[in-house]
């Protein structure tokens, strides 16, 4: 919460990574350069917390100017923990076509004690969905993951 230190035991050959509570991390492929290959994933990591919480990404070609003339993609998701559900909400104003097809959603601290999870996409219900496999168009507006 703030205004803390903490010692923490790291090998030289690793750097400890704080992330924020309810934050929602990207993770993109690696690659030697830019442009190198096509981005066809982003992994979102996102750290499951009770409450509401707000994250960014920021989107373009990765090379060149095309951004000053509105060619990218500003997302803002919204992550929402409650009692036996998390959902999560994208939204963007640009008609830019980001270069990824798709996000594969990785949730980090959500306990479901394999419990039937069930989701939604868009309002589009799935049962019995796979927690450590879920990926979404790039152009999702809403999912929804609920323990039943």
């Amino acid at each position: 919460t703030g205004n803390k230190e903490y010692y923490i035991d790291a090998d030289l050959d690793k750097i400890p990574f704080f992330v924020k509570a309810g934050t929602v991390f990207p993770e993109f492929p690696l690659m030697q350069y830019t442009g190198e290959k096509k981005d066809e994933e982003i992994t979102l990591k996102v750290f499951v917390e009770e409450g509401e919480h707000q994250s960014y990404l920021y989107c373009d070609d990765y090379d060149g100017y095309q951004y000053e003339s509105g060619e990218n993609r500003y997302s803002r998701f919204v992550v929402k923990k409650e009692d036996k559900s998390i959902e999560i909400q994208q939204e963007y104003k640009s008609e830019y076509i980001p270069q990824h097809d798709h996000f594969k959603i990785v949730l980090i601290g959500l306990k479901h004690d394999d419990k039937t999870l069930e989701m939604s996409v868009d309002d589009k219900e799935f049962v019995a969905c796979d927690p450590e496999n879920i990926v979404l168009s790039r152009d999702f507006s809403k999912f929804l993951l609920k323990l039943v």
